[in-house]
């Protein structure tokens, strides 16, 4: 293993006042080695710009299972036919070079070659996961290849970014690593404090509601309080109801006429600013074995039968989160008031 230090000066001068054949080991049967991870639409450069016209760069992760504090990155370059091809079978003199794009300033990288390994190239060590949130933008990073092409004088470039060459097993894994600093609760609720305006059994109503998990707004479906949201398998409830028929899912199902979810009579004031009798009324999700981050929510206030986004919309709310359904805490930056909650209306921190 060889860390990578060459500057560009440094490359060049190497271009200029070395031999490129005292660089780098001979060709061998080991020059093409299929590379399952490698991307079939991975970016390649053209002969328009210069490029290595039929290669480019793939990356996988380079272990099974990776380290909370640390991710380790495997690349290497690729045929067009995705078989791992060692770079000295195509270029007399390279040097792996990194890109941090929009990468958070807190996580380290640093840039291993792999003369001998018989899959990879170069590693990329990403590290400082213990400080880091889903605002990290690993994918968006890009890895490159700078590199004199066998038979030509003038260096050339490829580069990708992360995201366009792993795979999507990979990104789901990356992903899920980035937010190993944010918060992850196995209960979630959603409290409402006060109403936009109240309705004669001065209830909350609510008859559409959508959850952001980390970065991704999550489909749903219920036909009872038991149900999806996204990929997890749920159970949904409330601090109370109106009526039987007013159970807590219908809060999720997107609008129905006469569907809807509200809170019990009188769990509000009559008068304005409306807010909440004693305990305010709540939803709350179990999300089962599979803690998540929650990120966003939308939602649509009130009902259809008595006023669409009127009547029974609240107007202020918080999220909480708990790992036990008895100790709770606010999830920082949901805490919303006197705002609008009509036609899914979106709110994001």
């Amino acid at each position: 293993m060889k860390t990578i230090t060459l500057s560009l000066l440094a490359f060049l001068i190497l271009l200029l006042g070395c031999s490129p054949e005292s660089l780098i080991k001979s060709g061998s049967k080991e020059d093409r080695i299929p590379v399952a991870a490698a991307k079939a639409d991975a970016t390649r450069p053209s002969e328009d710009n210069g490029g290595l016209p039929g290669y480019s760069i793939y990356c996988d992760l380079s272990e099974e299972e990776p380290s909370t504090t640390t991710l380790d990155l495997g690349c290497g370059l690729a045929d067009a036919s995705g078989n791992a091809v060692k770079v000295e079978s195509v270029a007399t003199i390279w040097n792996w070079s990194f890109d941090r794009g929009e990468l958070s300033s807190e996580v380290s990288v640093s840039i291993d070659e792999q003369r001998d390994h018989p899959t990879y190239s170069v590693f990329y060590r990403f590290s400082g996961f213990d400080k880091i949130n889903s605002q990290t933008k690993i994918l968006e990073s890009s890895v490159g290849l700078d590199l004199v092409p066998k038979g030509k004088k003038e260096p050339i470039t490829i580069n990708s970014k992360v995201k366009d060459t792993i795979s999507q097993e990979n990104t789901i894994q990356i992903e899920e690593i980035a937010n190993q600093g944010a918060l992850k609760f196995r209960y979630i609720r959603i409290v409402f404090t006060s109403l936009v305006d109240t309705f004669v059994s001065n209830d909350v109503s609510i008859e559409g509601l959508q959850l952001r998990t980390a970065d991704t707004w999550q489909a749903s479906n219920f036909t009872s309080n038991a149900g999806t949201i996204g990929p997890y398998l749920v159970v949904v409830s409330a601090s109370s109801l109106l009526d039987p028929i007013n159970e807590a899912f219908l809060a999720f199902n997107g609008a129905a006429v006469g569907a809807f979810w509200a809170s019990a009579l009188d769990t509000f004031q009559a008068t304005a600013p409306f807010d909440a009798i004693g305990e305010p009324s709540w939803l709350m999700i179990d999300f089962g074995i599979t803690p998540v981050n929650v990120t966003g929510v939308r939602i649509d206030g009130g009902d259809f039968v008595n006023g669409q986004n009127g009547e029974a919309a609240p107007d202020s709310f918080y999220l909480e989160g708990s790992d036990d359904g008895l100790t709770w805490q606010t999830i920082p930056g949901s805490i919303f008031n006197n705002v609008s909650t009509s036609n899914l209306t979106e709110f994001v921190w």
